[in-house]
């Protein structure tokens, strides 16, 4: 009887540790989003892409949400194919405000690519190593679905 009992207590214990492991956490779903937003650039699809960009947006060059949005539908327009390289992804979350805002930034590595009329073109990295990108996200009561960018160092 008690063998019976201190096994169901191992595999009670060892499903607990499962599940809390499988649950997605912060740092996860700012993974998903980086990813989901690379796929929505590699997939021109505007819609999406424009979905995890903050309208508040500006970066350390000065280009705001606009100039990004024209800037986006111009590489769209002429490019035939693009492709996003992200290499060494570190993700931390910064902060949580009173208002339930969370506040989180990555570094990475980053190369894209397009092809323009079969010639295949470095868009933005180096070409031997990806240029290093900063980027920070929040997460509000209206975007709980996902983090957005409001701000990028590159």
């Amino acid at each position: 009887m008690k063998k019976k009992l201190l096994i169901i207590a191992i595999v009670i214990v060892i499903a607990l540790c499962i599940i809390i492991k499988s649950m997605p956490n912060e740092e996860a779903r700012i993974k998903q989003d980086i990813n989901a937003f690379a796929a929505a650039v590699e997939q021109e699809n505007k819609r999406d892409v424009l979905l995890h960009i903050d309208e508040m947006y500006i970066d350390n060059h000065g280009m705001d949400y606009e100039v990004f949005v024209n800037d986006l539908a111009n590489l769209f327009n002429t490019a035939d194919s693009i492709r996003v390289k992200i290499t060494g992804l570190k993700i931390n979350i910064d902060s949580t405000n009173a208002q339930n805002v969370i506040f989180a930034s990555c570094s990475l590595g980053l190369k894209i690519f397009a092809r323009y009329q079969d010639d295949r073109v470095l868009i933005f990295g180096g070409l031997v190593r990806p240029n290093p990108v900063r980027a920070l996200f929040k997460k509000t009561a209206e975007t709980s679905n996902h983090y957005k960018i409001y701000t990028a160092e590159y």
